[in-house]
């Protein structure tokens, strides 16, 4: 996890990247930001609190044109002002797709950052897409007043990351915030520009795997076999259940514990096959699990079984409490659903 509590931002330039497909423009600053000690702390406090909740890492790849640039700031061999021009201008280029926002585009370099116990300085980039109102005040002797001025909120970061100057031989370790991104134009920030893929480590093999899952019984096996609503979200709950309740991740186990049934053990096995082919990742057949992945895929996968408008079932276990039938006199399907006690 990140710690920031003793960093401090050093320098900073700020820029304007409009979307080159829809004849904006963009401005490059002549000089980087005035900034005193007391907002050089405040600056660094603000942006990188959103990195330290992050713990899905990336890695630039051969083909990236931004790691150059940064290695070459990291190394003194290049101002970060002229290296936050570079970026913005790259940026540009790849700002084709028409529902990429207009920004602001924020560089920095800070020092005094910690990942794992170890101490680094970082590049941090950032794009302001969308801005709030906030209401500003001020008393003075004779009254007060107010007056409504567009910002941003850190919680609320368009698009960012951070690149510490750790392992630059495997791609620096880096982090990732992409808000703003939906459909086609989702790439563009992580691959386009950045030229980042995450790092296929725990984090990723626990993600990977849930979504996979997910999918396979969400989209294929109703596709090969006759499952009910309640089957499928009795096999997502098992799988949520599994993840959560062991350190390491074992397919055999896995697969014995949660599908069982043979056909759906080699449907499920071929799914896995095609699909990590076709993405171009490997799932091991053992792995240990991340339970802040575990936690945050969680929320996605929902064992939830949807009756018309009217009503929703949320299966948590146990299959064999549920029961459905056909009520010939109204025409109507129902669930029967057996308990002990009211909770």
């Amino acid at each position: 996890m990140l710690n920031y509590g003793n960093s401090n931002l050093l320098e900073a330039s700020l820029h304007f990247c409009g979307n080159k497909n829809n004849g904006e423009e963009v401005a490059l600053a002549n000089h980087p930001l005035e900034l005193n000690e007391q907002m050089s702390f405040a600056l660094s406090d603000f942006l990188m609190q959103p990195f330290s909740k992050l713990f899905e890492e990336y890695r630039f790849t051969p083909e990236s044109i931004v790691k150059p640039i940064l290695t070459q700031v990291f190394a003194g061999e290049k101002s970060l002002h002229d290296a936050s021009k570079e970026l913005t201008e790259h940026l540009y280029e790849v700002s084709e797709h028409p529902r990429i926002g207009s920004g602001d585009v924020l560089v920095c370099f800070v020092k005094g950052l910690a990942y794992d116990n170890v101490f680094s300085d970082g590049i941090a980039v950032f794009k302001f897409e969308n801005k709030e109102n906030f209401l500003f005040t001020d008393m003075d002797s004779e009254g007060g007043s107010f007056t409504l001025k567009p910002g941003i909120r850190n919680s609320r970061f368009d698009k960012a990351c951070l690149i510490l100057n750790l392992e630059e031989e495997e791609g620096y370790r880096s982090f990732v915030i992409d808000n703003a991104s939906r459909g086609d134009e989702a790439y563009f920030w992580k691959e386009r520009f950045l030229g980042l893929a995450p790092k296929q480590d725990k984090h990723f093999q626990t993600k990977q795997l849930m979504n996979v899952y997910k999918d396979f019984v969400v989209g294929e096996l109703p596709q090969q076999f006759e499952v009910s609503k309640a089957e499928q979200a009795d096999l997502l709950a098992r799988s949520v259940n599994y993840m959560k309740e062991n350190d390491r991740f074992r397919m055999q186990e896995f697969e014995q514990q949660v599908m069982s049934q043979p056909q759906v053990i080699s449907a499920f096995k071929g799914y896995v096959d095609e699909q990590t082919t076709a993405h171009d990742y490997t799932l091991p057949e053992e792995f240990e699990i991340s339970a802040p992945a575990v936690k945050k895929q969680g929320k996605f996968v929902k064992s939830v079984i949807k009756l018309d408008k009217n009503f929703h079932l949320y299966v948590h276990g146990n299959r064999e409490l549920i029961e459905k039938g056909f009520d010939e006199s109204t025409g109507m399907h129902f669930y029967k659903l057996f308990f002990k006690e009211e909770a």
